[in-house]
Order: structure tokens, then sequence, then C-alpha cells
């Protein structure tokens, strides 16, 4: 499996793990800003030119969270330069999972309640407390999670909190509470993400902003549950994406 082969070396080349292969286009980068060494698909043995697609082969995520992150990177690709447009596509995957869920409520307090009660309602179904990620956008809405976590008795790991905290605890019998950023690398069964009705938080980064909220509904290997407490350009996108999606399975 050629294709395979020069993903892996990819994922080595950038960092990432070799569980499953990213597509990115030559002059693009995951998210944030590019590195000072400059990476080269030559140094791999890869003969690609720009915005060359590499076969993608997912082993972590069911195909209907990979189908939705896809959609949702077409529905955003008039946001991003041409030329930094990735080419996400899956061609396959390898298992069945949870449809990904949308769920609309009326201030993001009440998102926090409304997550509250979910990650309690996995936990009973079998979903370890530790594999169940909550990943946001900013500090403020860490807080706010916290706190209703918290007060709910909820075993809750806040990750990065404070200086106290920058210790990622993957045993540890608990929610894990993070930003996207912090997400990069992990996964979870279940990951749920709020405040999708703030997003894209920057107007100016738009396709750092798109490739990290790829980053971040990726991290799921089970199920995913988003919600948002009004309308945005990312809910517009991810409601045509969940039914662009239909399309695909």
């Amino acid at each position: 499996m050629p294709g395979y082969r020069q993903g892996e070396a990819l994922n080595r080349a950038l960092g990432f793990s070799t569980d499953w292969t990213t597509i990115v286009g030559v002059k693009g980068f995951l998210y944030g800003k590019r590195q000072k060494q400059q990476f080269s698909f030559k140094s791999v043995g890869i003969q690609a030119q720009e915005r060359t697609t590499i076969l993608k082969i997912n082993y972590r995520n069911p195909v209907e969270v990979l189908d939705l992150a896809y959609a949702f990177v077409q529905e955003a690709a008039p946001l991003i330069d041409d030329g930094d447009r990735p080419r996400l596509q899956p061609e396959t995957a390898g298992r069945n999972g949870a449809v990904p869920e949308l769920v609309m409520l009326p201030s993001f307090g009440r998102e926090a309640v409304y997550l509250t009660e979910r990650v309690r309602q996995f936990n009973k179904r079998g979903i370890p407390w530790s594999k169940i990620g909550i990943l946001y956008r900013t500090k403020f809405m860490g807080e706010v999670l916290y706190r209703q976590l918290t007060q709910a008795g909820v075993p809750v790991e806040w990750l990065n909190k404070d200086r106290r905290s920058r210790f990622y605890h993957p045993k540890a019998d608990s929610v894990k509470l993070l930003t996207m950023h912090s997400s990069k690398g992990l996964e979870f069964e279940a990951v749920c993400i709020p405040g999708i009705g703030y997003l894209p938080y920057s107007q100016n980064e738009l396709d750092a902003e798109m490739k990290l909220f790829y980053v971040a509904i990726t991290r799921a290997t089970e199920r995913l549950l988003l919600t948002a407490h009004q309308s945005s350009e990312y809910v517009q996108r991810i409601r045509a994406g969940m039914q662009s999606a239909n399309h695909f399975q």
C-alpha cells in the first residue's frame, strides 16, 4: 500500500501520530504559525506538486465523523485562499459509528448544563470518564464549563487551568476539559465541542481556524456532540456538511 507508507512518512515528518494519515496541500499547514524549518516532501521520498492529494487511510475515526469533517472542510473552502485549501477527503474508514449531533440551546450557560447531563449519560452507558473530552476555543468557555461540571459533581481535569495543571493525566478517572489547540494528538471515545455559535473565533485567520476545528472534531473515535446557542458561519456550514455527509453514506 504505497499511499499508506507515504502517509506514515509524512506523519512522522510533521510530528503526527502514525495511526492515520492527513492530506494537506504542499503549501498548507495544520494550524498556527509555520515552523521555522521548512518541510520537504522530497525528503521523505514523496513526489508531489502543489495541492497534490495523498491517499488517506484512517483507522481511528468512524466514517460518520470523517464524512462530516470532510464535508465541513468543503463547505468552508470558499473562505480559504486557493493555494492554502487542504485536500482532506477520506478515501477509506475502517468502521461505522454514531451519527454526529448538533444541538441548539438558548445560551452558552445552557450549553454547559446540557453537556454536563450528556457526559453523565455517556458514562452510564459505559464510556469511562477519562475517555470523554470537552474541547473549547476560548478561556471563558473553559471557565463556564469547569464551574458547571464541578458543581454537578462530575470528575473533571482541566488541562492548563493554571501552572499546576500543565500535565495531562490520561488514566485519571475524570472528564478531560481542554482547548482545541491542546487536543492535537489526543483521542476520546466521546468528544463534545460547545460554543459553535462563536466560531470562527478569529475572522483574520480563517484558514487556521478551519484547520483547528477539523483537528478538534477528528479527536472523536465513537461519538461527536456539537452545541451552539446562536447561528454562526460554522453552525451553517456544519448543518450543510451534515446534509452532504448523508450522501456519502
